[in-house]
């Protein structure tokens, strides 16, 4: 059950109790008033105020009896009883015949000092007289055109006489309040609980899952099985540590990373270095005695120079990535007229390399990109294909495709490939396969890793396979923008 549906209850409880308590002190009032008739106390009458009351009530009742055939004037007497009968006469006359007498005989005489009936008008009317301690009342009504006279007369007494009555009005009321405060208490604590039994405990839950994730334990779900109001707060907490979990584990990922790649930085920048340092050292020691051997000296020297210099540049390109599209927008890019043009490009630059270049496929494909990124990723696969071919000329195949809300650049080499154990890890981190390894020289390891997280950042991915006797295949998979797909 839902909080709101508890307050709901609760705001209709409310509403209820009043009611409740109501039919609870009718209901005393009820008890009490049968308790006092049953006990054989009678009431006095005390003024003329109290004689003019009563006298409403019996008139009320009477008639009310009489108009709706209830049954016989004997009925009256649970009503006329509470009256003492030995102070009090009450008469009920039907067309000239008594129908009905209560009380004290010895005080009838007392209606002869009533004016004559017969002189009353023919409506309803009522008559009370007051004289000399004694109280004179008459009510006529025609009913069902008979006349029907009620007589009431009663003799005063001193004032104190109703103490009966008084202690039962005041055991009434003392139960009322009883019952009044303990409702009040039941209803507090009935509510209270009501709310706060689904309100309290999943706050203790969440508390101590915050205290966990503060201690460090961020692999902790809380359970929370109620549809109310609580169960998206602890699926956002569980997402939320979930999160925290991931991103910890990233930033450990990330720093093992950083680690490795000042390591392996240290170690790539360190082979260059050295060999111009000792090229260096030849040149001041005189080692080179000719001008041959000097410009050969120089030549190893610019080589090892420009590994620095291509190294460098890839980890600028590669933090260039990681800072997003703030350093790299995103533009609608024609894949088709791209790799045309670059296909071209380089069967002009690569041809004294001994590589031949073919472009195949015409579908037009519109992607969300940039020529920057895209540019690297395939300079990178072609300084790849070039420096780790078997012999003096090689094939390179760019074949672009597009199916199903993607396309697909395929870049096929006919290299040796790579071990079928290396394939899943080529895009990895300053990552090389043995043989790359053996000639540190020809690469640092990071234009894989540059092409892949560049496609990561334009939506793409990508992933490698060899190919069929030997050959490496590398396929770019992007996504078409909407108005370009076709499903």
């Amino acid at each position: 059950m839902t909080i709101k549906r508890r307050i709901l209850i609760s705001h209709i409880v409310l509403f209820l109790v009043p009611v409740m308590m109501t039919m609870v002190i009718v209901t005393a009032s009820v008890i009490g008033l049968t308790a006092f008739i049953r006990s054989g106390h009678h009431v006095a009458v005390e003024s003329t105020a109290q004689f003019s009351n009563t006298a409403e009530l019996a008139r009320l009742t009477v008639f009310h009896w009489i108009d709706g055939e209830h049954g016989k004037p004997q009925n009256f007497d649970w009503l006329f009883q509470i009256l003492a009968p030995e102070r009090n006469y009450i008469e009920i006359r039907q067309d000239g015949e008594i129908i009905y007498t209560y009380g004290d005989r010895t005080l009838r005489p007392m209606i002869g000092q009533i004016p004559d009936p017969s002189l009353m008008k023919a409506s309803e009317e009522g008559y009370i007289h007051s004289s000399q301690g004694k109280n004179y009342y008459l009510y006529k009504r025609t009913v069902n055109g008979v006349p029907v006279y009620l007589y009431f007369v009663s003799d005063l007494v001193p004032h104190g006489t109703d103490g009966p009555l008084e202690t039962v009005s005041r055991w009434v009321l003392i139960f009322i309040c009883v019952c009044l405060l303990l409702f009040v208490i039941a209803t507090s604590y009935f509510l209270t609980a009501f709310l706060l039994r689904r309100i309290l405990p999943p706050l203790e839950e969440l508390k101590k899952g915050a205290e966990q994730l503060q201690k460090g334990n961020l692999s902790i779900q809380l359970e929370h099985n109620e549809q109310d109001e609580f169960y998206p707060v602890f699926r956002a907490f569980n997402v939320m540590a979930q999160k925290l979990e991931e991103s910890l584990g990233e930033r450990v990922r990330a720093e093992g990373a950083r680690k490795e790649l000042i390591a392996s930085m240290s170690h790539d920048i360190r082979t260059p270095l050295t060999s111009i340092k000792a090229y260096v050292e030849g040149l001041q020691d005189g080692i080179a005695r000719t001008e041959e051997d000097r410009q050969r000296y120089l030549e190893v020297i610019r080589k090892k120079t420009d590994e620095l210099d291509m190294m460098l540049d890839q980890l600028f390109f590669l933090s260039k990535i990681d800072m997003g599209e703030q350093a790299l927008p995103m533009e609608p890019v024609d894949l088709l007229e791209f790799l045309r043009n670059f296909a071209e490009e380089s069967r002009l630059a690569h041809a004294r390399d001994g590589m031949e270049i073919f472009m195949e496929g015409s579908c037009p494909a519109v992607i969300r990109g940039n020529r920057m990124l895209l540019e690297r990723i395939l300079s990178n696969l072609m300084t790849n294909s070039i420096k780790y071919r078997t012999g003096s000329r090689g094939k390179v195949c760019i074949r672009l495709s597009a199916l199903k809300g993607k396309a697909v650049i395929s870049f096929s080499d006919d290299g040796p490939g790579v071990p079928e154990s290396s394939v899943s890890r080529l895009f990895e981190l300053f990552y090389r396969t043995d043989a790359a390894r053996s000639h540190p020289q020809n690469g640092s390891g990071l234009g894989l890793t540059i092409a892949a997280r560049a496609m990561a950042l334009m939506g793409g991915s990508a992933r490698a396979e060899n190919r069929i006797p030997h050959g490496l295949k590398i396929e770019l998979i992007f996504p078409l923008r909407k108005e370009d797909s076709h499903e």
